[in-house]
């Protein structure tokens, strides 16, 4: 009876040992004092200094070979740029952005996978245009995740207080579409075309507009590929027109979104026609031919056309499923859509 009570007090003193270690070596790691945090004005020599050492201190532990630590180091990386109490300022978040992003440039460099997956999930938290070097070397990364973070990464930049000078968007929509252009991973390329209605630059909605031509031509090969990334990006191109064009919108630009929605509409209606698209996809595609519609209508309406095809939608809805009447209805609006009086799309720009 005397050992169980015995190796219970040892156990005791160790873990009351090893608490007191942890709490010890927990207090002498860096921290950022609060009334820097909330700074209203910028941080002054001093507060700089504890920002960087803050900075230098986890990203050295991001980098380190302990994954825990790579974990722990991404965890307090982050935590300044999500705080709630207290809440970052702009300011800070500024200063901030730039020490860490400094910092985690030569992380990225690392061999570890696991560095540069968590070095790019703090890339993404910040506000400074060192993410864009980041995202431009990341993309080309030999790992699909690092690759699928640092296209995530773009969707946070429009939500930067400062967006980056427009030379530089420019530059970062290049990467992106070259970027997809040599993809190979499906998950990647779905992230790349999310990413793209991200990029406030007209540019950018044409490169989407040939990304969906290529898209559509992968779909009709795999009908098996997620298409919600397609439809959210299309849907948000759509949106912007509709949300802040008051009067038409320019003919180039209308008849590049009638063509996107037409063939994505045509793909939907002539694959599920052929019973090509699977079960578990089908969901998708009635979506996307809805939405397809939507923009179609949208646009024969800015053209102040009143004539165009009766709708499909309830045709292609379970149990129903007529997806014959959508490919007449597609047929219908492709004869609309080419003709010169009034679209004058060329005929080869729609898929057939």
């Amino acid at each position: 009876m005397i050992r169980p009570t015995l190796h219970a007090g040892v156990a005791f003193l160790l873990a009351a040992a090893w608490s007191t270690f942890a709490m010890a070596q927990e207090s002498s790691e860096p921290d950022i004092t609060a009334s820097i945090v909330s700074v209203t004005g910028e941080p002054n020599a001093a507060q700089k200094e504890e920002i960087d050492a803050y900075a230098m201190y986890w990203v050295e532990s991001l980098t380190s070979d302990d994954p825990s630590a790579v974990i722990r180091g991404r965890q307090r990386l982050q935590e300044k740029m999500r705080s709630r109490t207290p809440a970052p300022s702009a300011q800070f978040k500024i200063a901030y952005s730039a020490y860490v992003g400094r910092a985690l440039m030569e992380a990225m460099n690392a061999e570890s996978p696991l560095v540069r997956i968590n070095a790019m999930i703090v890339a993404a938290e910040l506000q400074n245009s060192v993410v864009l070097n980041m995202v431009k070397n990341s993309l080309g990364d030999a790992n699909p995740a690092v690759r699928f973070l640092a296209a995530k990464a773009v969707e946070r930049i429009s939500q930067w207080p400062v967006v980056p000078p427009e030379a530089d968007m420019r530059g970062l929509l290049f990467d992106m579409h070259e970027a997809y252009k040599d993809e190979q991973d499906s998950h990647v390329k779905s992230q790349i075309i999310a990413g793209l209605p991200h990029i406030h630059l007209d540019d950018a909605e044409v490169v989407a507009m040939q990304i969906f031509s290529e898209r559509v031509d992968e779909l009709i090969g795999n009908p098996n590929l997620d298409l919600s990334a397609d439809r959210d990006a299309l849907l948000a191109i759509y949106t912007k027109w509709v949300r802040d064009v008051a009067a038409s919108p320019p003919k180039e630009s209308l008849n590049r979104l009638a063509v996107a929605a037409f063939n994505y509409l045509y793909l939907s209606a002539n694959l599920n026609a052929q019973g090509r698209v699977p079960a578990s996809r089908r969901p998708q595609f009635v979506k996307m031919a809805e939405l397809a519609e939507d923009v179609l209508v949208w646009a024969a309406k800015s053209r102040n056309y009143s004539s165009y095809p009766a709708s499909f939608k309830k045709q292609i809805v379970p149990p129903i499923n007529n997806w014959l009447d959508a490919l007449l209805k597609a047929e219908d609006w492709r004869t609309l859509l080419i003709d010169t009086t009034k679209f004058g799309i060329a005929p080869a720009q729609l898929r057939q």
